[in-house]
């Protein structure tokens, strides 16, 4: 298998096949992808800088680590279309590896080989 090839396919942490029908209408590239999941997910750490004091119960959230549940508790949160930005306290916590995760499976999912450094 070539490095390319390998990095196109999916893993056990970025198969999102069953959420197909959620993404259809995302961007298909970096450029579109960025700011989208950047309006699904928020940081931790950074919470806070937008006004957001999350609940305790919601810390349990960053130790989500597969994209596919990670985009089950994103719609559980809110229904929306995920191409539409959620409000902060709508969005799940997360962490750097978060951001990269949920990037790569949908870049994966559009047929552009991805990987976290």
């Amino acid at each position: 298998m070539t490095a390319q090839r390998f990095h196109l396919e999916p893993g056990m942490m970025t198969d999102v096949e069953r959420h197909r029908a959620s993404i259809a209408a995302l961007p298909s590239d970096l450029e579109g992808l960025a700011p989208t999941v950047q309006g699904l997910l928020v940081h931790e750490a950074w919470a806070h800088a937008y006004g957001f004091a999350p609940p305790p119960e919601r810390k349990r959230e960053v130790s989500v680590r597969p994209a596919a549940q990670m985009l089950d508790e994103i719609l559980e949160l809110d229904s929306a279309p995920l191409q539409k930005p959620r409000p902060v306290e709508r969005r799940m916590l997360g962490n750097c590896r978060d951001f990269t995760t949920l990037t790569c499976a949908l870049l994966k999912q559009n047929g552009i080989p991805a990987r976290a450094p």
